[in-house]
């Protein structure tokens, strides 16, 4: 009984350690794929944003885009150059156990992703459409915008879902849950960087074609500056909307 009692011991101790550099493998490589991102972005945010007046929500990107990148450097830091001792494998099980208390109160997270799934589906057949429609007519669509690059990476993070739901009541029971959820959180807080930074350059290159375009035919989108973040929160309004307020005074 003992010596059973011993091996599942070994085995765990072993799938600890097996995880835990797992977990200092995708935390590396989530690191080299934001950077990466910063660097291939650096010459389109030095036209768009740096060259640019100053406003809340541009100091607001660059405060939060370059403290995580800091952060990203830190790590990959921390994961090179620190052993992985017993004490080091024993405290992130400590961590990884509390976390995964927080998990059991998910009850069916399938629930969750499908709905997810859904409304991703929904989005893309109701701006498909308005797309086709305003490429006909030659006119630029913030759809598009939104389409542009965020379709990549939902695409590649579209099967992190599906391989996590079949084994996560298995895991949950092994009380290993927490270990395998640790693998999968660095991509987890990489994705919604990556959205937000590539979206704001696609958005601040839409309105800058859109400014040097004027349109003719159904009148150019201009965003509302008028708010204390600037863009966000604001509504759409188009330079046929701002001459019919301007005839009227």
């Amino acid at each position: 009984m003992s010596s059973a009692v011993e091996l599942v011991e070994v085995a765990y101790l072993r799938l600890r350690i097996f995880t835990s550099l797992l977990t200092s493998y995708t935390t590396i490589a989530a690191a080299a794929l934001f950077i990466y991102d910063v660097v291939a972005t650096f010459p389109t945010e030095v036209n768009l944003v740096w060259t640019k007046p100053f406003t809340m929500i541009t100091i607001f990107y660059l405060v939060n885009k370059y403290t995580y990148f800091v952060y990203q450097i830190i790590q990959i830091v921390l994961q090179l150059n620190s052993p992985r001792t017993t004490i080091w494998i024993m405290s992130d099980d400590i961590i990884g156990a509390s976390e995964g208390q927080c998990y059991e109160a998910i009850r069916n997270p399938l629930l969750f992703s499908y709905f997810n799934y859904t409304a991703t589906h929904r989005f893309v057949i109701k701006t498909w459409s308005h797309v086709r429609a305003m490429d006909r007519m030659r006119q630029p669509s913030v759809a598009t915008v939104l389409l542009s690059d965020e379709q990549y990476f939902y695409v590649l993070w579209a099967p992190l879902p599906l391989m996590y739901m079949p084994s996560s009541r298995r895991i949950m029971k092994a009380q290993t849950f927490a270990r395998f959820s640790n693998v999968l959180a660095p991509l987890v807080t990489q994705v919604p960087f990556l959205l937000v930074g590539r979206l704001y350059l696609d958005l601040k290159m839409f309105q800058l074609v859109d400014s040097n375009c004027p349109s003719i035919q159904l009148g150019t989108i201009s965003f509302a500056s008028n708010r204390l973040l600037g863009n966000i929160g604001s509504h759409l309004v188009t330079h046929e909307d701002q001459d019919q307020e301007g005839s009227k005074l």
